[in-house]
């Protein structure tokens, strides 16, 4: 049967809001990160001070904490929005997406540990199959956007499927 379409219409209701916000938060923390961006500065895979100065270092956090942050709000708006009355919650959602845990802190963990396994490999397999071993800073600007709006396109309505199956 599937969930109905006004539950269709709020998952895209929360992912294009989601996508934007993080695909911004994505570019601003690029910034900080690597706060010259000058065309010559390269930032290289791995790092060269060490480890803590690479893209793959920048991938972690990157990822993990753009799910981590999207499940809280996904979760919080739409719990209250559950208890208002103002969303109807579904049994059609996929089991293993019902199986996520109810705490909050729990949900947040285990989306952010999917995301990770999910893009951690994805993404260092691209860049590696693709010969980039640096990038000067607008490259990687463009990576870094391009990486947190998929990332929020896609956990974002796994995050409000799950939120459809809660109990509380």
């Amino acid at each position: 049967m599937g969930i109905s379409s006004e539950q269709r219409k709020y998952v895209v209701m929360e992912t294009v809001p989601s996508t934007l916000a993080n695909t911004v938060i994505g570019g601003v923390f690029a910034w900080l990160v690597f706060p010259k961006p000058v065309a010559e500065q390269r930032i290289t895979l791995w790092g060269e001070q060490g480890f803590v100065t690479g893209i793959v270092f920048d991938l972690v956090p990157t990822i993990f904490m753009i799910t981590f942050v999207t499940v809280f709000f996904v979760t919080c708006i739409g719990r209250r929005r559950l208890r208002g009355g103002r969303l109807a919650g579904s049994a059609a959602v996929p089991t293993v997406l019902q199986r996520a845990p109810q705490h909050l802190l729990l949900r947040m963990l285990a989306f952010g540990l999917l995301a990770l396994t999910l893009f951690l490999p994805l993404t260092l397999a691209g860049l590696l199959l693709l010969g980039v071993h640096n990038m000067t800073f607008t490259p990687f600007l463009v990576f870094k956007l391009a990486l947190s709006a998929a990332i929020a396109v896609t956990m974002t309505p796994l995050a409000v499927l799950a939120l459809l199956s809660d109990d509380g």
